[in-house]
């Protein structure tokens, strides 16, 4: 399993070298517009992503869910994971808010779909189970 943090185009030279990479692409390209993580998740059947850092294109304070936002969680709800990001000691001292911002727009999706991106699918990825005492700690 390769954790990338990039744009599209290193995914898809990793592809092109091998097209039974397993990739999880690093906040679904952090910088990259909604257009561009759709038609790279569409291109790429296995490609997995974090939406960690991604919070605020997801959730639009106005209406709720960014409308396309929305059709990429529902399209390829079996392949993304939320993600805090804790890279740094300051992601820890705001890990609070972190898992509360992953919350609120996990709570506007249909039940199944939230818990597939919240522990299901790192629970299939990785063959672990996930226990419930675990959701949203440290």
């Amino acid at each position: 399993m390769i954790h990338v943090h990039s744009g599209p185009e290193p995914i898809r030279w990793l592809y092109g070298l091998d097209k039974d990479v397993k990739i999880i692409w690093a906040h679904a390209g952090l910088g990259e517009t909604a257009e561009t993580v759709y038609a790279l998740m569409d291109e790429y059947k296995a490609l997995y992503a974090d939406t960690s850092l991604r919070d605020s294109n997801i959730l639009n304070s106005d209406v709720g869910l960014n409308k396309e936002w929305q059709k990429i969680l529902i399209d390829f709800q079996d392949r993304l994971m939320v993600g805090s990001d804790t890279w740094v000691n300051s992601q820890w001292d705001r890990y609070d808010d972190i898992i509360a911002s992953q919350r609120e727009w996990l709570a506007l999706l249909p039940k199944d779909v939230a818990e597939k991106i919240a522990y299901k699918n790192a629970e299939k990825l990785f063959n672990r189970t996930i226990s419930m005492e675990q959701i949203g700690t440290r």
